[in-house]
Order: structure tokens, then C-alpha cells, then sequence
């Protein structure tokens, strides 16, 4: 079993861990049963994994493969507190705290799967494919540094200003910057800035389908 975490692990230091993927995700935060119903941490288990992959730097990762011994059978996604025994066999036992709820993690991964597909879209898009997938806007401005399609959205009252950076190589073509949604009278942003090329994530992907479906 692969164990992945920051920090070294000491022998007999408990660790709260996720197990996917034949690989046992921990932090050395250690919940307590009582203290997991007020998280919610199973409602989001999915997101904590994927969290964990995105925001630790692959040079501090450390990963091991120990003879583990777990309490009950580890399912996917389920969550276990876990220790190194000092032995090799096992090396590492884990007690079972939590198994996650299946129809859901497989919901979710479908979703952050396709969240990371328009993403990618997103990252690669410029005005012509905008333009293209969405038709032409309801209202465009343009100033020395970038150019911007105002569109309706689903929500009523709510606009959405797509922006391109028009700028050194992108002058012809520009590149998608931003997605901000606004208010017909401009002044309010109901639902802020959704989407910023430089801070792109799957996370920031996911209001898009609801705000400016056009380009799901």
C-alpha cells in the first residue's frame, strides 16, 4: 500500500487518511468521530482527494509503500485513521472511520472530470471561438489592453462580460482572460468574477455551465 503525505511519518503518530486508488492520502490532522458529521468531510470526500493532488507541490510529497493492515476493507474513498507500528509487518494499521457514499464520489468524479475538460477549453479559447460557440454579443468595449463581449445569462438581470487580452500576440486573435457576471445596470456582480485564465482551475470551470452555458 503506497501511504502520501507531506510531512515524514513517525512511528506511532496517527494520521487521518483517505483511501483511493490503492493509496492511502493523509493529513496529521487527526478527526475525531463526533467532529467528521460537522465537517461534512464525507459529502466533499472527492474534492479533499483531488484537493490534495492539485495544491501539494509534487517535490514534497512523500510517498512509501508499506504492509498495511486495515480494520475493515478499504473502499474507495472511505476514511481511516491510520499509524506506523515500528514493524514491517504491518508497517502501517488503519482503523475504519467512515466508508463514502458510492452513487455519489462516482457522481462527483464525473462532474470534476467534465469541470476539468471545459477547464482546458477555457484555457485555449480566444474571441473567434467564443464568437463561434456563442454568437456574437449583445454589447462590446474595448480599451488598450483588452476587449470584452457582453452576453445575456440564464439568470435574469444577470450579464455575462467575457474578456480577452488583446495585447502583444493576441492582438489578432485575442485570448480569453476572464468571465465576470454583472448586473444590466453594471454597477453589481451577482455571482463575482467566475473564471480567471491566470488562476484557471476546475473548481473555478464548474458555475460556468450555469452562468454561460454556451461554451459547456
Amino acid at each position: 500500500m503506497t501511504l502520501s503525505t507531506e510531512e515524514r511519518v513517525e512511528v506511532g503518530q496517527q494520521l487521518t487518511c483517505v483511501y483511493h486508488a490503492e493509496t492511502i492520502f493523509c493529513e496529521n490532522a487527526v478527526l475525531k468521530p463526533e467532529e467528521l458529521d460537522k465537517s461534512d468531510i464525507m459529502g466533499n470526500i472527492v474534492d479533499v482527494v483531488q484537493s490534495i493532488v492539485d495544491h501539494t507541490p509534487e517535490e514534497k510529497v512523500l510517498r512509501a509503500s508499506y504492509n498495511t493492515r486495515f480494520g475493515k476493507k478499504p473502499l474507495d474513498y472511505s476514511l481511516w485513521t491510520c499509524q506506523r507500528t515500528g514493524q514491517t509487518a504491518p508497517a502501517v494499521t488503519c482503523e475504519w472511520l467512515r466508508y463514502a457514499d458510492e452513487k455519489k464520489t462516482v457522481k462527483r468524479e464525473q462532474e470534476i472530470k467534465g469541470a476539468m475538460a471545459l477547464n482546458s477549453r477555457l484555457k485555449d479559447s480566444t474571441a473567434q471561438t467564443v464568437l463561434a460557440a456563442c454568437g456574437p454579443p449583445e454589447n462590446q468595449k474595448q480599451d488598450n489592453i483588452s476587449k470584452t463581449y457582453v452576453y445575456p445569462s440564464p439568470h435574469k438581470g444577470t450579464l455575462v462580460e467575457v474578456r480577452f487580452t488583446t495585447i502583444g500576440e493576441n492582438s489578432d486573435n485575442p485570448k480569453l482572460e476572464s468571465l465576470t457576471s454583472v448586473d444590466e445596470g453594471g454597477k453589481f456582480y451577482p455571482a463575482g468574477l467566475l473564471w480567471l485564465n491566470s488562476y484557471a482551475n476546475y473548481r473555478r470551470a464548474e458555475p460556468i455551465k450555469d452562468y454561460f452555458p454556451c461554451l459547456k
